[in-house]
């Protein structure tokens, strides 16, 4: 029974090798995985990045769309470079200035047709409601003059229709009605003339 307690023991030491040789592998799988986090590679130009955020910039900017992580590890920039940089900078901000400035003059000159076109279609909706209220004027001012005219003359006939009925009371005549105004015969059309050029005679 005594001899059986070494093999017994042997199957820890075991066990604890293979948790030490799982660790020296997972710390140089993380080791490795630290090293190759060194940049991120856009595969279409090749160019490398720091970040995400350059990368998402550079895809909006370029349409690129395949990047991957690489080892290579980014320079740090020279003077030079960083000057070179700083320029290309400046100019990208003054381009975008001068294309927002040159949007914003078209925009304002979309706004001022958009005024003026506006402004002309004021002005002749406000031309044609004056013109169909001078017509109506017009109209209203046909119709009163027709009405006055036909009230005179009822008012001359009413006139008449009394004198006639004062003179036939004093004469003892009966009152004859006005008559209306009866319209000229059209002329006849005239026969023309007959030509006497040829002369018949009978010799008896």
């Amino acid at each position: 029974m005594e001899q059986e307690k070494p093999a017994m023991e042997s199957a820890p030491t075991a066990t604890t090798d293979e948790k030490s040789s799982e660790a020296v592998a997972a710390a140089s799988a993380s080791d490795d995985a630290a090293a190759e986090a060194k940049s991120l590679k856009c595969n279409q130009c090749g160019k490398l990045f720091k970040g995400q955020l350059e990368v998402e910039y550079h895809a909006a900017k370029t349409d690129h769309f395949d990047f991957s992580e690489s080892t290579e590890e980014i320079k740090p920039l020279s003077e030079e470079e960083k000057k070179e940089q700083i320029r290309l900078m400046e100019e990208k901000i003054k381009q975008k200035r001068k294309e927002r400035e040159e949007q914003e003059k078209v925009e304002a000159l979309e706004r001022e047709k958009i005024r003026i076109k506006s402004g002309k279609e004021m002005i002749a909706t406000r031309r044609r409601l004056e013109e169909d209220e001078m017509k109506k004027i017009m109209d209203q001012r046909k119709r009163e003059k027709m009405e006055d005219q036909l009230a005179r003359q009822r008012i001359k006939e009413k006139i008449e229709q009394d004198k006639l009925a004062r003179q036939a009371k004093y004469s003892n005549t009966p009152v004859v009605e006005p008559k209306a105004p009866v319209q000229p015969a059209a002329p006849q059309p005239k026969a023309p003339p007959k030509d006497y050029t040829e002369t018949k005679i009978n010799v008896m």
